[in-house]
């Protein structure tokens, strides 16, 4: 039985990374979890952006407002997979090669956000004659067709992570949709009575209740008193100020007066 795993629960430690192997004119290094295991990644609910049998090559899909697990979790892939080209490169190109040139190099599964934007991320959809092949379902596990698959329709994705394909001048992570399978929706218990109870809460009362009069009085006489004060202090500041300049200007003219008295 293939082993699938939670999106939201993996473990990158356990991700390996096969040296790379030419195939044509490209590298190709296998991508494998916990040891030589295909790694098979169940996503979260998403919303599909647009119709299944519309789609070409992917499948744009958004996150949901409530979780942005897999938008998160692909970053960290995103991240993990610089990182282990960046300290294999001596080994897999005998060539080291620095992190900021494989971050310019690698194409990311996940795109930065927008402001005020939900992510959406496009998922790759595996075709043969260009007929879609990923396995379709609805909630119970039964086969749809694809046309079941509209706009805004919930879903969940198993995700194959394959491996690293290595181009000329960029390489990107191998990552596509094998099965597709309609999400279970929330359900919410919302009884027809109100439920609230009919005791008096403080809380609700008119502000005079709440606001006292007396007090604000209080509080504005006491800032005007302290204006007051600070306008006092200020201008008992400036005549100290003067009186000190009077004092030196005194003594100066002291000076003078002893050494024309003494001549």
């Amino acid at each position: 039985m293939t082993d699938i795993y939670l999106l939201n629960s993996l473990d990158y430690n356990k991700i390996v990374y096969k040296s790379p192997i030419k195939q044509g004119n490209y590298y190709y290094s296998a991508i494998t979890y916990d040891g030589d295991k295909p790694l098979y990644l169940e996503t979260p609910n998403v919303y599909s952006s647009k119709k299944l049998i519309e789609c070409e090559n992917t499948l744009s899909v958004k996150i949901s407002p409530e979780d942005f697990s897999v938008y998160d979790k692909l970053l960290e892939l995103d991240e993990n997979n610089v990182k282990c080209t960046t300290n294999n490169s001596e080994n897999w190109f005998k060539k080291s090669l620095p992190e900021e040139i494989v971050r310019d190099m690698y194409k990311r599964i996940t795109e930065p956000i927008v402001k005020d934007e939900l992510p959406k991320i496009e998922l790759r959809i595996p075709r043969m004659k260009d007929k879609i092949v990923c396995g379709i379902f609805n909630k119970d596990g039964i086969p749809l067709a694809k046309e079941e698959i509209n706009c805004d329709t919930e879903i969940k994705c198993i995700l194959h992570v394959k491996g690293l394909k290595f181009l000329k001048k960029y390489f990107y992570c191998d990552v596509y949709i094998t099965q597709i399978k309609l999400a279970e929706h929330k359900i919410y218990s919302i009884p027809d009575k109100c439920l609230f109870s009919e005791y008096d809460d403080n809380r609700l009362s008119l502000p005079e209740d709440v606001i006292d009069t007396e007090m604000i009085k209080e509080i504005e006489s006491e800032k005007i008193k302290n204006d007051e004060l600070q306008t006092k202090r200020n201008e008992i500041n400036i005549v100290k100020n003067e009186i000190k300049i009077l004092e030196e200007k005194l003594q100066l003219l002291k000076g003078e007066y002893d050494k024309i008295n003494n001549d």
